[in-house]
């Protein structure tokens, strides 16, 4: 094999996953930063102070230190594994199935699926719910009936109405292809998770 030979096949090899994928790859540190302070703090903000002050002042932090440990655990293994034997993988199933097999790439798979399944359902459950406490608190401030439809009340069937609202928002979201084209809405997500973590922090102190 000549030295062209080689440079084209090394050029496969670095833009292509094990099954042939172009990685066309455009972030960087900051979109990924975006997408992973996103991702960590979330909602998950939210119902920290609840959690800790449900298993108390011992046991709370204790199990956040071990989470947090779980979580840089395998943030490390992913960023390791990201490249195995020259070979880029930019689809966790296709890592898995480099690695392990394609019978462990399926269990995977069904899991991550399914994990991404049911979050998708929870998250637009507690999205329309929120809408519907917003549109709540706005009727209450304008002096409306509160049981209108108008005020979205769950009487009236506001939550199924919010739920469609919010699920219609997430459709239009999903069709952008990648999350490149996306880092927007992590941009997006980030500040609203700053805000409401500020939020938290200053009615904890009060």
């Amino acid at each position: 094999m000549d030295a062209s030979s080689k440079g084209s096949a090394r050029e496969f090899v670095t833009r292509n996953d094990s099954k042939g994928i172009p990685n066309n790859k455009t972030g960087n540190v900051f979109t990924g930063s975006m997408h992973v302070f996103c991702g960590v703090v979330g909602a998950g903000v939210l119902a920290l102070p609840y959690s800790v002050s449900w298993l108390g002042w011992v046991a709370g932090p204790t199990l956040v230190i071990v989470f947090y440990a779980f979580s840089l655990l395998s943030s490390f293994l992913l960023a390791s594994l990201f490249e195995v034997n020259g070979i880029e993988h930019s689809r966790y199933h296709h890592l898995v199935s480099h690695v392990l097999g394609s019978k462990s790439a399926i269990m995977a798979s069904v899991f991550q699926l399914l994990n991404i399944f049911l979050t998708t359902i929870a998250y637009t459950i507690t999205g329309a719910n929120s809408l519907v406490a917003i549109a709540q608190i706005a009727c209450d401030i304008e002096g409306k009936d509160l049981d209108s439809s108008s005020c979205f009340s769950p009487s009236s069937g506001g939550i199924w109405k919010m739920t469609l609202i919010f699920g219609g928002v997430e459709l239009f979201l999903s069709q952008v292809r990648n999350l490149e084209e996306a880092w927007w809405v992590s941009v997006i997500g980030t500040l609203g998770s700053l805000i409401y973590a500020f939020i938290a922090m200053i009615l904890s102190l009060v």
